[in-house]
């Protein structure tokens, strides 16, 4: 009967290895109606038909689901010793996974926790470094608003000097013309620099923090 289990399970398994790589929908569909004979699968196998299962629940957009999988892989890598899939390192490829869907469900101090963590283990990761500046810009968000906020508000102002200027100035103070001028493209390029200043400033603290950790 072992045996025989042990058959349905590899079949299993090679119908599921048979599924396009894109199609995502049917390979989660799969796995949901076929868990107990991939269980009986070699630990190998089944890290990499969850794997698989995780990229697609991930490109479904299923985070919350995606990172219970995550989770269970990341505990193989560690207890079952499970590093690596073909060419790609278990452990590494779902921390960074995971922080992805945490990322996008809002938890970024739970994703930035875990871009850290990541970094610790290997500095030189391709990926873990951008993406923590971006969970880092992204964090401080709010700043970004006002500055973007306050820059919209001067840019308008400097819309309405130039309303003003054509349907006023221009026909009973002429006179005027150039100081208006002068005043309304200080305002467009005042508000213009504070959007550019607030972005590069919020950049920059945030790539200066990753520096500073991975160099640490």
């Amino acid at each position: 009967m072992k045996t025989e289990s042990t058959a349905y399970s590899y079949a299993t398994y090679k119908a599921f290895l048979a599924i396009e790589s894109g199609e995502y929908k049917e390979k989660v569909l799969f796995v949901d109606l076929n868990r107990d004979r991939l269980n009986a699968l070699s630990l190998t196998d089944y890290a990499r038909v969850m794997n698989a299962y995780a990229e697609a629940l991930f490109e479904l957009g299923k985070f919350a689901a995606h990172i219970e999988v995550a989770d269970e892989l990341i505990e193989m890598a560690i207890i079952h010793d499970v590093r690596y899939i073909g060419a790609k390192d278990l452990y590494e490829e779902t921390l960074f996974q995971k922080a992805a869907s945490l990322y996008n469900l809002e938890k970024l101090e739970e994703a930035i926790y875990i871009l850290r963590e990541l970094l610790r283990i290997n500095p030189n990761h391709d990926s873990a470094g951008p993406f923590l500046i971006n969970c880092y810009m992204r964090e401080r968000a709010p700043t970004l608003q006002i500055t973007r906020k306050l820059s919209i508000i001067i840019i308008l102002l400097s819309a309405c000097i130039i309303a003003f200027e054509l349907f006023v100035v221009r026909t009973r103070y002429p006179e005027m013309t150039s100081g208006v001028e002068l005043t309304r493209n200080m305002l467009f390029l005042f508000g213009t620099g504070i959007l550019i200043v607030g972005e590069l400033i919020v950049r920059y603290v945030a790539v200066a923090e990753v520096h500073r950790f991975t160099k640490r």
